[in-house]
């Protein structure tokens, strides 16, 4: 029973960090697109 609970609870962790991580992504894909704009 707990380690279940701890398990979901690191599940919704990585979770939150993939969100994180994704986000960095697509900022970054959005400054290659306006680096190839300028260049």
């Amino acid at each position: 029973e707990l380690e279940c609970t701890q398990l979901l609870k690191d599940r919704d962790r990585k979770n939150e960090e993939l969100k994180i991580a994704l986000a960095q992504i697509a900022d970054k894909d959005v400054e290659i697109q306006q680096l190839k704009q300028i260049c």
